[in-house]
C-alpha cells in the first residue's frame, strides 16, 4: 500500500486506527464516585493543605498525546518506507522486473538492497501483476529470470545473497529477454537496484537493454546514496618490502576510514588510516610492522565495510622467506658487477631475507646458512660436493628445502648427486665443439612450467650453458625453461618434500644476458614461493608439490581445490558446491 511518496509493507496492519476511539474512552473512563460518610473527627483536617491535587477528567492535552502515540506505534508496526517512485506507482501492464547487482560490491549495504526489493514486491502485488527477479551474480552457471506470483518472488529475494564475484550483467540481461519474450510487448515496470560500479564497461548495454524491455513502462535505477559508495582493497608487499594497501571506491564525495591488519586468528596486527578526496577513486596507505609482524598478515581489510570487496587476503608469497646465498670464488675478487652473486642478491632483495655466511668456506657456509633456518639455499658456480656437506644437503632438501645451482666454469667440469640431471662435461659455447652460430633465445615457457604464464624478452639470450646429458635424463626431471632449439636451460627434480633447480647457465652477465632482464627476478621469485608453499603444505599436512610446483596426491596434478572461501559478505567459509579449482598455471596471477 503506498500514499503519495509513503509505502507501507504491512499496511493490513493500519486497520488497528480504528481501534483508536475505544482507547479514547478507555482514557475518559473515570471510577464511581466515592460515597460521603460523616465522621466527626474530619473537622480536624480542615485545616491541613493538599499538595497534591488530582484532576476530576483527563486533560485534553495528554489525551491527544497518548492517542497520538498509539497512532504512531501502528504506524512503525505497518513498516512505513519512502517510495522511490515519486508518483507511488509503477507504470505499465506487464511484469514488474527488479534486476539486483548482487556481485562483490554489494555486501556493506545488502539488508536495505533486500529492503527495497521486498517493497517493490509489495507494490507489485497490490496491482495485482507478476514479479520476474534478477540478480546479476547468479551463483549457478547460468543466470535465471522466472515470472512468477509476488508470493514467490518474496522467497526469491529472500534467498539472493552477495557473491564475492562480479556480475555477469550480459547473461543476466540475455536471460531476462528470454523470460519476458512471451509477454508480446507489454509495458513492463523495471527497476534496477544498480551497484555504481561499471563492471567490463557493460553498465551502458545493459541499462540500455533493461529500458528497451520496460517498453515505455516504468525504468529506474537505484544506487546507493553519496558516501555509500562500493569500497575495495589490494594488499601487497612493495618493493621495499613494506605492506601496502590500495583502496580504490568508483568515485563520490571526500571520504576516510581506517585499513587494518589481521592474523590468521583475526588479531589486529596493525591499522592505518586513509583519505579518499573528492572525486578521487583510489589512494595507498602503508603499514610500518617488522617483519616478524608483517609476515604474520593473512587478511587485510577496511574497517566497517562488510563485503568480499573490502578484504584482501595473502598468502605465502607475501612473506618474506629465509635465502642463502653462497659462491664458489671465495674472495670474490672479481669486479661488483661480475660478482657471481651480485644479480641474484638484486633480485631476491625485495621479496626474502638475503643471508650471506661471513665464512667463505664450503663446509662451514653452508652449515651457518642452514644453521639459520633458510628455506631456499642459491649455490652460484660450486663444483662438486662431498662428504658430510653433501649428506647435509641432501637430507635438507629432502625434508622440504629448495637448492638452486647456477652453472660457472666450476661445474663445467662435471656435477655431483645434488643435480636435478647430469651434465656432459665441457659444456656448451659459440666457437667451441658444440657451438652456436648466434646466441641462442629463450622459448616461451609451457603450460607444465613453474614460470609458466611470464612473458619472455626477445632480447635474452645465451652465448654459453653446461648440456643435459639426454640419455641419463630420468623421467622425473622437469624442464621449467628451453631455448629456441630446445635444449633446457632451467631443469628441476623433486627429491623428498624439497626441490633441486639448475640454472644451465651463470647467476652473472658471462654466460647470458638473463640475469640483467626483468624476466629473471620473476623466476626467482617463483623458486623463492615454490620453497614457501612447499613448507607450508609440509607444515599444515596437505599434498606435497611435485617438481613443477603441482600438488601430488589428487586426481588433478594440474589444479589446486579450493579449501576456504569468501562469501559476498567477507567471511571465510567452505567453498560452496559450484567454487572451481585453479589452475596451476594461474595460481602465481591470482590475487
Amino acid at each position: 500500500m503506498s500514499l503519495g511518496a509513503l509505502a507501507f509493507l504491512n499496511p493490513w496492519l493500519l486497520a488497528a486506527l480504528a481501534s483508536l476511539p475505544l482507547i479514547y474512552w478507555l482514557l475518559r473512563a473515570v471510577p464511581p464516585k466515592p460515597q460521603q460518610i460523616e465522621f466527626p473527627p474530619t473537622r480536624i483536617l480542615i485545616e491541613l493543605e493538599n499538595t497534591e491535587k488530582t484532576p476530576a477528567k483527563t486533560p485534553w492535552w495528554l489525551l491527544l498525546l497518548r492517542l497520538l502515540a498509539a497512532a504512531l506505534v501502528i504506524f512503525a508496526l505497518a513498516e512505513p518506507v519512502l517510495n522511490p517512485n515519486r508518483d507511488g506507482k509503477l507504470a505499465g501492464t506487464g511484469p514488474v522486473v527488479i534486476a539486483v547487482d548482487n556481485g562483490w560490491t554489494t555486501g556493506s549495504h545488502w539488508t536495505e538492497r533486500a529492503k527495497l526489493a521486498s517493497r517493490l514486491i509489495g507494490e507489485a502485488e497490490t496491482q495485482n501483476r507478476p514479479v520476474v527477479v534478477l540478480a546479476t551474480a547468479a551463483s549457478a552457471k547460468t543466470p535465471s529470470a522466472r515470472i512468477e506470483a509476488p508470493a514467490d518472488a518474496k522467497s526469491t529475494i529472500a534467498a539472493i545473497s552477495p557473491q564475492p564475484f562480479k556480475p555477469d550483467r550480459k547473461a543476466a540481461l540475455a536471460a531476462l529477454q528470454s523470460s519476458l519474450a512471451s509477454q508480446g510487448g507489454a509495458p513492463t515496470s523495471v527497476v534496477w537496484l544498480a551497484d555504481g560500479v561499471d563492471h567490463d564497461q557493460a553498465a551502458g548495454v545493459f541499462a540500455a537493454g533493461l529500458q528497451a524491455l520496460a517498453n515505455g513502462g516504468t525504468f529506474a535505477v537505484v544506487e546507493s546514496p553519496a558516501g555509500g559508495e562500493a569500497i575495495g582493497v589490494v594488499a601487497s608487499v612493495s618493493a621495499s618490502g613494506k605492506l601496502e594497501a590500495k583502496v580504490v571506491r568508483s568515485g563520490g564525495p571526500a571520504r576516510d576510514g581506517i585499513v587494518q591488519a589481521l592474523s590468521a586468528r583475526s588479531q589486529r596486527l596493525g591499522e592505518a588510516p586513509f583519505k579518499l578526496a573528492d572525486g578521487a577513486r583510489d589512494t595507498t596507505v602503508t603499514f610500518e610492522l617488522p617483519l616478524e609482524l608483517r609476515n604474520q598478515v593473512t587478511r587485510v581489510e577496511v574497517a566497517g565495510e562488510r563485503s568480499a570487496g573490502s578484504i584482501s587476503l595473502l598468502d605465502q608469497r607475501s612473506q618474506w622467506q629465509r635465502v642463502g646465498l653462497l659462491s664458489g670464488e671465495p674472495a670474490e675478487k672479481s669486479q661488483p658487477l661480475l660478482a657471481p652473486l651480485y644479480y641474484i642478491e638484486k633480485a631476491i632483495q625485495p621479496f626474502a631475507e638475503v643471508i650471506k655466511p661471513k665464512d667463505q668456506n664450503l663446509t662451514e657456509g653452508i652449515e651457518s646458512i642452514l644453521a639459520e633456518h633458510a628455506s631456499v639455499l642459491m649455490l652460484a658456480d660450486i663444483g662438486t660436493m662431498t662428504g658430510d656437506i653433501k649428506d647435509k644437503v641432501a637430507e635438507w632438501v629432502t625434508k622440504g628445502g629448495v637448492l638452486v645451482r647456477f652453472a660457472g666454469p666450476r661445474l663445467e667440469k662435471g656435477g655431483d648427486e645434488l643435480l636435478p640431471v647430469p651434465l656432459r662435461v665441457g659444456g656448451r659455447s659459440l666457437g667451441g665443439a658444440l657451438s652456436w652460430a648466434t646466441p641462442q633465445p629463450l622459448n616461451a615457457f609451457e603450460d607444465q612450467s613453474l614460470f609458466a604464464g611470464l612473458t619472455v624478452p626477445g632480447d635474452v639470450s645465451v652465448k654459453r650453458q653446461v648440456l643435459a646429458d639426454p640419455a641419463l635424463i630420468s623421467p622425473d626431471v622437469k624442464v621449467w625453461a628451453r631455448l629456441k632449439d630446445g635444449t633446457p636451460l632451467v631443469t628441476a627434480e623433486k627429491r623428498g618434500e624439497g626441490h633441486v633447480v639448475l640454472f644451465h647457465a651463470t647467476a652473472n652477465s658471462d654466460w647470458s644476458n638473463l640475469p640483467l632482464s626483468g624476466l629473471f627476478v620473476e623466476m626467482l621469485r617463483r623458486i623463492t614461493q615454490l620453497g614457501n608453499m612447499q613448507s607450508a603444505a609440509t607444515a599444515s599436512g596437505d599434498a606435497a608439490l611435485d617438481s613443477s610446483g603441482r600438488a601430488t596426491g589428487s586426481s588433478d596434478a594440474a589444479s589446486l581445490p579450493p579449501v576456504m572461501t569468501l562469501d559476498g559478505f567477507g567471511d571465510l567459509k567452505p567453498p560452496p558446491p559450484t567454487a572451481q579449482p585453479l589452475t596451476i598455471a594461474k595460481a602465481t596471477d591470482a590475487v
